[in-house]
């Protein structure tokens, strides 16, 4: 997978200032409470999977703490995990949960794009251009035939992404805020390209020249003015969301079109 440069995205994050910001949502870990010492046998999982474990379980906890220490100890507290993983789980305050639920979900995207293209049955055309796995492991699979098939799924796989945020969907405006403060901004640009990026390689994308950055860039775009009408967004079953993203990702194909058209008039 190619890396995208910062300087891409850098228009990708939003300044939310409706959201509250925790208390240990400093730019920098502060202090680090001291953790008690705990023997792991061989049979035991390790720290890192506890520390998976434990930012899941805090999850359940964010609708009554927020994105903070608090919901983790909470969920360790309930799951029976060792006393003092917060520190080790959550060395930045709150925004190491966020980070976590971001990635964890974009994981979600990725099977399930992965579990669509499989299931397609002659919707796309074959390419022999070899592409690796992705970032999550899935192999690209071939273009699709048609521009409409390539819009419907982009469609659909954002409103899948974004239906995935439903679970903290009130709270989300802090996570939002979170992920906006200055210290934060590079992980939530690595996040958000990650997402447009594997949305784009399971829509069988083969671009290698400017077109790979644009493409991503353009629905990053698509992706954040969706989001932050979403959160506010109290239509049923959020249908007047559904409808704002189907004109953006028009928006987004007649850019493609008036582009290719200026590029024709330059050349005649």
């Amino acid at each position: 997978m190619q890396v995208v440069s910062n300087n891409y995205f850098v228009l990708l994050v939003s300044t939310v200032g409706n959201g509250v910001i925790s208390s240990d949502s400093e730019y920098s870990s502060s202090s680090s409470s001291s953790t008690d010492s705990h023997d792991f046998t061989a049979e035991s999982e390790d720290l890192e999977t506890l520390c998976e474990k434990a930012l899941d379980a805090a999850i359940q906890y964010v609708p009554q703490y927020g994105w903070s220490r608090a919901a983790l100890e909470a969920a360790c507290s309930a799951k029976n995990l060792p006393p003092g993983l917060h520190s080790l789980a959550m060395p930045r305050g709150g925004i190491d949960l966020v980070t976590h639920f971001f990635e964890s979900r974009n994981h979600l995207l990725a099977e399930e794009l992965a579990r669509w293209r499989a299931e397609d049955s002659g919707s796309g055309t074959s390419s022999s251009q070899t592409v690796p796995p992705n970032s999550f492991g899935f192999k690209a699979p071939p273009p699709f035939a048609t521009k409409a098939e390539t819009d419907a799924f982009l469609r659909r796989a954002i409103q899948y992404r974004l239906r995935l945020i439903e679970e903290v969907l009130p709270y989300w405006p802090q996570a939002m805020g979170l992920l906006s403060l200055p210290p934060n901004v590079p992980a939530a640009i690595a996040l958000e390209a990650q997402l447009v990026d594997e949305i784009w390689a399971q829509a069988g994308d083969r671009s290698v020249d400017m077109n790979w950055y644009a493409k991503r860039l353009g629905l990053a775009y698509v992706y954040k003015l969706t989001e932050l009408f979403f959160i506010q967004d109290k239509s049923p079953d959020h249908a007047d969301s559904w409808a704002f993203l189907d004109r953006r990702i028009t928006d987004l194909r007649c850019m493609k079109e008036a582009k290719v058209k200026r590029k024709l008039n330059r050349d005649i």
